[in-house]
């Protein structure tokens, strides 16, 4: 299940899914969201874009679900071995000290900590009340 591959990758890259992904869930509502891309884009294994994209669109629809942001930056950056996925608002932020899981009913953390960590790599949470969030993804490239 882990490894289903998305249908907007099947024709399009990371950050044009990512974009398409951003338009349809942002459509209609009062947010802006942008996709920035740094590095040399390219093709990367399926495992990898599938997480990526799922990861980046739960921190999204946990922005656009808790934070009231006006602002969305999904910032990918490709480096030779790996692969940056950054996902910044400027909502109201949390309290990402006292968030711990899903015991506290915060299962999209806990499914973009399992999606990273399935492809080897590690994901920070940076927030604060009234200071909006970011949530970082370090992947290797294999």
């Amino acid at each position: 299940m882990w490894d289903l591959r998305s249908q907007s990758l099947e024709s399009n890259d990371l950050p044009a899914a990512l974009s398409e992904t951003a338009r349809q869930m942002t459509s209609g509502t009062p947010v802006r969201a942008e996709v920035q891309v740094s590095g040399h884009a390219r093709r990367l294994p399926a495992q990898i874009e599938n997480n990526a994209l799922r990861i980046a669109q739960e921190a999204l629809t946990n922005a656009l679900k808790h934070a009231q942001p006006r602002n969305v930056v999904i910032e990918l950056s490709f480096e030779p071995s790996n692969l940056c996925l950054r996902v910044r608002d400027d909502g109201k932020g949390f309290d990402a000290e006292g968030v711990l899981g899903a015991q506290d009913g915060h299962f999209g953390l806990l499914g973009m900590r399992e999606r990273v960590e399935h492809v080897g790599g590690c994901l920070r949470v940076v927030s604060e009340p009234g200071g909006g969030t970011e949530v970082v993804a370090d992947i290797p490239i294999k």
